[in-house]
Formats: structure tokens, C-alpha cells, sequence
């Protein structure tokens, strides 16, 4: 199917700066800025940041509160060097947080007399429809997620040739738990914590450029851990 390739931004030779201001209909707000130019004659620098705010669209009719909200921030810098005339490096790390009281879901349809645990369905002041935006919930509701990555990438020049070496790093924690069940009378809840870190590291050597044959080869490692578990819960409020 091909290769999809995202090339960022690389520092500009003059100063300049951006910045952007969203707000909608529905109570979300984002800004995003960055600022970018030269540090000295061979070390360039460009920075990013976001901070968004988006009020949560589902009602819990328990406390009165709003579900699937999110507030999210984070940012990022990228540097360029040139470390000796067949030297150069780029060194790029960002940093981004998340943290949401969702993912809740509402009642479209339910069966007359359906119940859970002996509890009905779908909780009182709850009318099923296709546009609900209510429910019940008297359990927690998060969905927080925190990354982190860097990379460092050396371009050494030999000749008509170009030796490449990345290595990147990253390292992905996400928590979450719900109260699935629905109804304020009962707590039963899920979720559990999710790590995931990654180590790669890519060696190549590009050819020159060539009318008829050019060639890239090269190595890659990729190391990556994963720890999740999943816990599930019940308790009964007599």
C-alpha cells in the first residue's frame, strides 16, 4: 500500500512564531503556538505547544455533572545542529498529557423490564433514544493518558554517500475505569492501567544521486514492552 512518511517542521533560519485560537459552539477551546529560529550560526531550534479544554456533552443525572469531557496539553522541540562539516544532527522530544472523565456511553434502546443485578434499566429520568445525552453513573469515570518520546538523528556525509543513524525512544501510560453498569444503585466498574515502551534504532547508507541506479540499505531494532491489565468490579449501596 505504500509508505506514509511525516516530515515536521525543521527550525527556520529567521525568527518566527505562530499562534492559533479555536473555540466552538460546544465548549471546547484550543490554543497552539510555536516559535522557531536560530540559537547561533549551526544550531537552529524550533518549539510547539497545545493546550486544549472540551466540556463533556454527557449529562449524569446522579450528581448533576458533565461526562466525556478532556483536557489536554503538550509540547515539543526540535533541534538542528551542525556538529563538523560532514556532521549534522537533529534532535527532537515531546511531551503530552491527557486527562478526560469519559469514555461514557448512553442508552439508545432497552427492553422493557431489562434489568442488572436486579436493578432496572435504564435508570430513573433516563429515556432511550438515538439522541440521549443522559445517564446514570454514581462510579468514577477517567481516561488519562501520558507519553513522552526523543530521537536523535546523526547524518554523516562520506563522500557522495550518506550514513544515517536514529534512535528513538518512547514511553506511552494510560489509565482508565467506567462504571458501565447505568443505573446509581450499583457500581460495577472496569478499566486498569496500560505501559508501553519502545527502543528502535535504524542504521543506513544512502547512494548518490544517480540518473539510473540509486540504492538505500540499512538496519533496524526494535525493542517494545508492553504491560496492561484489566480489572473488573462490583459492590452493591443497601
Amino acid at each position: 500500500a505504500g509508505v506514509i512518511n511525516i516530515v515536521t517542521k525543521a527550525p527556520s533560519e529567521e525568527f518566527e512564531g505562530t499562534i492559533g485560537l479555536t473555540v466552538t459552539g460546544d465548549d471546547e477551546y484550543r490554543a497552539v503556538a510555536s516559535v522557531s529560529g536560530m540559537a547561533s550560526d549551526k544550531v537552529g531550534i524550533r518549539l510547539s505547544g497545545y493546550y486544549g479544554d472540551r466540556e463533556g456533552h454527557i449529562t449524569n443525572l446522579t450528581d448533576g455533572g458533565k461526562l466525556n469531557g478532556d483536557e489536554s496539553y503538550g509540547l515539543r522541540v526540535k533541534l538542528t545542529a551542525d556538529l563538523s562539516d560532514d556532521l549534522s544532527a537533529t534532535l527532537i522530544a515531546d511531551y503530552n498529557n491527557s486527562e478526560s472523565d469519559g469514555a461514557a456511553s448512553t442508552f439508545r434502546s432497552v427492553p422493557e423490564g431489562t434489568t442488572i443485578f436486579g436493578q432496572a434499566l435504564p435508570g430513573a429520568g433516563v429515556t432511550p433514544s438515538k439522541t440521549n445525552k443522559n445517564r446514570r453513573a454514581d462510579g468514577p469515570y477517567q481516561s488519562d493518558a501520558t507519553d513522552w518520546m526523543t530521537s536523535v538523528k546523526l547524518d554523516y556525509e562520506m563522500g557522495d554517500y550518506v550514513l544515517t543513524s536514529i534512535t528513538g525512544y518512547r514511553d506511552w501510560q494510560y489509565d482508565w475505569l467506567i462504571d458501565v453498569d447505568g443505573v446509581d444503585t450499583l457500581t460495577l466498574n472496569q478499566g486498569g492501567p496500560y505501559v508501553s515502551k519502545l527502543l528502535t534504532q535504524e542504521l543506513r547508507i544512502a547512494s548518490p544521486s544517480s540518473d539510473s541506479f540509486e540504492y538505500v540499505a540499512g538496519l533496524y531494532y526494535a525493542k517494545n514492552e508492553n504491560t496492561r491489565s484489566f480489572d473488573r468490579g462490583t459492590y452493591f449501596e443497601l
